[in-house]
């Protein structure tokens, strides 16, 4: 019973991570994005 709630828990966090790893590639996209209109625009 313990083992499959630590096998839970950890499957919990092994998705947490994967999401915020996609947030964070999520934001850098947005800040390339940005850094490469402001080179354009200049």
């Amino acid at each position: 019973m313990d083992r499959d709630w630590e096998r839970f828990a950890i499957s919990l966090n092994l998705k947490k991570q994967k999401k915020s790893n996609t947030q964070r590639k999520k934001e850098r996209m947005k800040r390339d994005f940005f850094f490469f209109f402001l080179f354009l625009s200049l």
